[in-house]
């Protein structure tokens, strides 16, 4: 009766969704709070209560043949300035009660909002490390040692180039659809989560981005989108790099939270892959991460790497640099990259959007200790 009374005399002031967001965000704080400083308490959460939301909106929105999140971030302006009308009109009128109630949903919402963002992916910053599930030796990395990863990078590549089509461009040509690419994706990760149980076993669908073209501008080529369960891709970068984008996106979703670390889960699903195109992908991307490292370690170095090369690994980054240079400075990009820096930083990944860079650290470590190679 008491409870019934509490919420019954709120109830005059919020509406009963809000009220109840209300209580549970306490709850919800603490949660964060603790992942933030107990990593045993941050693996539960994202192994066990998170993985179930994240999965179940996966399914959920997988349903939909389009993007969901694109969808509603398109309504967002638009819905904004017809909230903002709407309040404005509440307010002009004497009975206070509406605009009240107006208020109080989009404070349950933003509530709503938060709380799907710590038990989806929020506390997922604060698991245990990649490399020290993996058991690696990670730390900071020579010039010679990126040069000996690249070096082996080439050699394994070397069997798998030979299969891959190059256009007139000197750009690879994906042999299937978008859609076969995420079937053999998801066989590829299926295999990697048998190796490695703290990443989540599910089958999903990403999604093509429709104004891919406009995304470009902003230097981002996928997003995950926690509130949906999306992982989204931007399908007018080019097939070498869509690949590892989609594989990278799916480690999100399965509660890979830090950057560097979802390009390496990308990068081993790449190589789990009986798919030779798939394959390529990986290695031709990680390849550009250890030679952009190696370039600013040293010069000479990042040139032997270079001449390492095979010919037609080479012509692809010079094709994907002439498409890049249309939209290499511009606004957009700027203001994409200080936004994703700051949430980078807010969520504890002190390199901020350099992060993604650092996946050559967890390489060069990987490689020590299954090549068993030192500089």
């Amino acid at each position: 009766m008491k409870l019934q009374a509490f919420f019954r005399k709120w109830h005059e002031y919020c509406p009963i969704f809000t009220i109840v967001m209300a209580l549970l965000t306490p709850l919800v704080v603490l949660c964060h709070v603790l992942a933030i400083f107990i990593e045993p308490f941050a693996n539960f959460i994202n192994r066990y209560p998170a993985r179930a939301l994240r999965f179940l909106l996966a399914k959920l929105s997988g349903i939909l043949p389009f993007s969901l999140a694109e969808i509603v971030i398109l309504l967002l302006i638009p819905a904004t300035v017809v909230a903002i009308i709407f309040a404005f009109r509440l307010c002009k009128k004497e009975d206070p009660k509406p605009s009240r109630y107006y208020l109080s949903y989009l404070i349950g919402f933003l509530l709503l909002l938060y709380s799907g963002f710590v038990f989806t992916l929020g506390t997922s910053y604060f698991t245990t490390t990649l490399d020290k599930e993996l058991a690696l030796d990670k730390k900071a990395v020579s010039a010679k040692e990126l040069y000996a990863t690249a070096e082996q990078v080439l050699t394994e590549m070397d069997g798998v180039i030979d299969k891959i089509t190059f256009d007139e461009n000197g750009m690879s040509v994906m042999p299937y659809s978008f859609d076969e690419l995420n079937d053999k994706l998801n066989e590829a990760y299926q295999k990697v989560t048998e190796d490695y149980p703290f990443i989540a076993s599910l089958s999903s669908n990403v999604k093509g981005i429709l104004l891919s073209e406009a995304l470009t501008y902003t230097h981002l080529s996928g997003i995950y989108t926690y509130f949906t369960g999306e992982a989204n891709v931007n399908t007018n970068f080019p097939p070498s790099v869509l690949a590892f984008t989609m594989a990278h996106e799916m480690a999100h979703q399965r509660g890979i939270a830090r950057e560097d670390e979802a390009n390496f889960v990308a990068f081993l699903v790449c190589m789990a892959s009986d798919d030779s195109f798939i394959r390529y992908s990986g290695y031709y991307e990680m390849f550009k991460f250890l030679v952009n490292a190696l370039y600013s370690a040293d010069t000479e170095l990042f040139k032997a790497a270079y001449a390492l090369a095979d010919e037609r690994l080479v012509k692809e980054i010079y094709a994907f640099n002439d498409f890049y240079d249309k939209y290499q400075d511009n606004a957009a990009a700027d203001i994409a990259g200080s936004i994703n820096d700051a949430y980078q930083q807010m969520q504890g990944v002190e390199a901020g959007i350099k992060s993604y860079g650092l996946v050559v650290d967890l390489a060069v470590a990987y490689y020590q200790k299954y090549q068993g190679f030192t500089e």
